[in-house]
């Protein structure tokens, strides 16, 4: 059953690689995927740098929207607002991650759907993070 969970798992993750095919997780993320030829240890080199730009993507965002919030009528409420979704997303993903290594079991596979996660998750952070900036 858990090897079952697992390509069924991974087979909604491979087709977000190629649904959004036209929108990167990072710059060459696609064509470092494509050349993996599918081994798990290419495929997670190329989630790791994917990983490597978007948390500092990340970290650059929720900076800029810190200090945008000085352009508010009550900064500190904004900074507080934007530290409480940052530390409930941080939990949601950690816990997630945990689960996922749960449900999913010590496979192959399983390190590679949960950094598919990890990426996701922190790209969509990012853009919800530039919604501050963008207003």
């Amino acid at each position: 059953m858990k090897l079952a969970g697992v390509l069924a798992i991974a087979s909604v993750f491979v087709f977000s690689f190629t649904a959004v095919a036209d929108e990167e997780l990072s710059p060459g993320y696609n064509a470092c995927m494509a050349a993996s030829g599918g081994v798990t240890v290419q495929m997670r080199k190329c989630q790791n740098d994917a990983f490597i730009y978007l948390d500092g993507k990340l970290n650059k965002i929720y900076k800029q929207a810190m200090l945008s919030c000085n352009d508010e009528g009550d900064s500190k409420a904004c900074k507080n607002t934007i530290l409480k979704m940052q530390r409930a997303w941080i939990k949601y993903k950690e816990a997630t991650v945990d689960y996922l290594f749960m449900a999913l079991g010590d496979g192959t596979l399983t390190p590679v759907v949960v950094d598919d996660f990890v990426n996701q998750t922190t790209k969509e952070q990012v853009k919800k993070l530039e919604l501050m900036l963008n207003r």
